[in-house]
């Protein structure tokens, strides 16, 4: 699973809401997703217990983000399934808020990943 946010302009006056729209700009058609192949793992940013958080910069425009990619393996495993929905849950709502980090989009490349 891989959660990501735009970090390119980190200054006070930014708000999350001008971080949206959910999909980088070279994706404008809901049929074409946002994949992780898409972006240039540059640096890793946090570990958790469950995956990374890397600094990543979108091959095409170019636009630095922060990408969480979590292992469902440990999640399941550990029995954090709910746990982890509602952080995406808490996540998506929180996009328009100023003190908070706009998420721009999920993905789960398979059910068994």
């Amino acid at each position: 699973m891989a959660l990501g946010v735009d970090v390119s302009d980190t200054t006070t006056s930014d708000t999350a809401a001008s971080l949206l729209p959910t999909k980088p700009a070279s994706h404008s058609s809901p049929s074409q997703l946002v994949r992780r192949e898409d972006f240039d793992l540059l640096s890793v940013l946090g570990m958790g217990a469950f995956g990374k958080v890397w600094r990543v910069r979108h091959k095409e425009t170019k636009h630095i983000y922060a990408m969480k990619i979590m292992k469902k393996t440990s999640i399941v495993k550990r029995d954090f399934v709910d746990h982890t929905n509602k952080e995406r849950e808490i996540m998506a709502e929180m996009s328009y808020h100023p003190f908070f980090v706009g998420m721009r989009t999920t993905h789960s490349p398979s059910p068994n990943r």
